[in-house]
């Protein structure tokens, strides 16, 4: 259904002039990928609206998808694929948030130990010596940012959000693990 509404976007670009026929593939992917993308959010926002935790979503969001985008993680073969495992981790995540609570000083051994998990796997990856510089330096302002976040949580004592920030972490080496798995074993899902 989405292929069919991009191709319909884009044969109305073409006959508006806008888009060369040439470049039709290219504006169909684009177009599919942003509509995938803004389902995805319109869903991810509506769950935290009805968990009441739209805070927790915008930090949820601006953790994961740094995390997401330099450290890898699991990708599955089908867009209903990935939004169910996305939509299912998001709503768990917030959920627990919401309704449970671990010691501060756990939350903060485990931050610290997912922070540097997550660098050791991540570095693992197989990639030119150049791409390797870049998504590690990238990774590293990462995670220097997220532990400086962490450590504003704990002094003002949000420790909701300090467990959030654990659960992300930790959802994040789930995906790279996952990940690592698939490549290793040569798995498709």
């Amino acid at each position: 259904m989405i292929e069919k509404i991009s191709h319909h976007i884009v044969m109305y670009a073409i006959a508006k002039g806008e888009v060369d026929e040439k470049d039709y593939d290219i504006y169909k992917y684009g177009f599919w990928i942003g509509i995938e993308l803004c389902i995805s959010i319109i869903v991810s926002v509506l769950c935290a609206i009805s968990l009441d935790s739209l805070i927790e979503l915008i930090l949820f969001l601006s953790i994961f998808a740094p995390l997401r985008a330099f450290a890898g993680g699991i990708h599955l073969k089908t867009f209903k694929n990935c939004f169910l495992l996305s939509i299912g981790s998001l709503i768990l995540i917030l959920s627990i948030v919401k309704y449970c609570n671990l010691p501060v000083i756990l939350l903060n051994w485990g931050i610290l130990c997912l922070l540097v998990l997550i660098k050791f796997v991540a570095y693992k990856k197989e990639k030119t010596v150049s791409e390797k510089r870049f998504f590690q330096s990238k990774l590293d302002i990462t995670i220097i940012s997220i532990a400086c976040i962490n450590i504003l949580f704990n002094i003002y004592g949000i420790n909701k959000l300090v467990f959030l920030i654990f659960l992300t972490l930790l959802l994040e080496l789930f995906s790279i693990s996952a990940e690592n798995i698939m490549y290793n074993y040569n798995v498709r899902v």
